[in-house]
């Protein structure tokens, strides 16, 4: 389970106090910080970057839409308000932050457990989809692959082989080794050219050199081109030292 840490803004510090100990209850919920102030509230929004605010609408000097156009990265809102709609100003909000729901004074436990756990699995769903790599694979076909799991890659003319350390590989995946190169340092994927026609993952490696060889968890071996060499074991000293 991904924790979430969370900043909570309300003048209220009796409100503050009450949410912080109802929240206690999902672990997945780490505490950042109890703020009764908007203009400091978004100081220390945009400094920390919670993942997750729980923001009061009604409140002097700045109220929530005006605390809300200021953050500058894509945090979950949990708009707390008294009224009991939706603030319509707020619903056609188009900025960087995602609402995730609205919270009633005084609290009531099933929405706030609702909300709580919407946060959660939004969070792991984004998670899940965004750590892994997105490769089209013909006009309908796409593949999920999850980095921690990559052994090496093959050339194979102008497809790749990706092979892994616990599953079958996927081969003749439409994408030449350059551009898999590339996507990988875009995702910033650490791997090494052990020669024209390979890379090397981290998590594929069991022994780290052998007579010029190196060794993967399929007990395949592939020679390491000369010029290669000096950088591989540089590579290899950075990762297991």
């Amino acid at each position: 389970m991904m924790s979430l840490n969370y900043i909570a803004v309300d003048d209220e510090a009796i409100f503050l106090e009450e949410l912080s100990e109802k929240l206690k209850v999902y672990p997945f919920l780490r505490e950042t910080a109890l703020i009764d102030d908007p203009f400091e509230a978004i100081q220390r929004i945009n400094q920390t970057k919670p993942d997750v605010i729980f923001l009061d609408h009604d409140m002097p000097g700045l109220n929530g839409k005006d605390v809300l156009d200021q953050i500058k990265y894509k945090a979950q809102i949990v708009f707390v308000t008294s009224h009991l709609n939706p603030i319509q100003e707020v619903i056609n909000h188009d900025g960087i932050a995602t609402i995730q729901g609205y919270l009633n004074k005084p609290i009531d436990n099933e929405i706030l457990k609702k909300i709580c756990l919407k946060l959660n699995n939004t969070t792991e769903s984004h998670h899940s989809v965004s750590s892994k790599i997105i490769i089209p694979n013909g006009k309908k076909e796409q593949l999920y692959i999850d980095p921690s799991n990559l052994s090496y890659l093959k050339a194979e003319g102008k497809y790749t082989s990706w092979h892994y350390t616990d599953q079958p590989a996927d081969k003749e995946v439409n994408l030449l080794l350059k551009d898999a190169k590339d996507l990988l340092r875009e995702k910033h994927i650490d791997f090494n050219e052990i020669n024209r026609s390979y890379i090397v993952f981290e998590n594929g490696i069991k022994m780290k050199r052998h007579k010029d060889l190196i060794v993967y968890s399929n007990k395949e071996e592939h020679e390491i081109g000369i010029s290669e060499q000096s950088n591989l074991l540089n590579w290899i000293k950075k990762k297991f030292r």
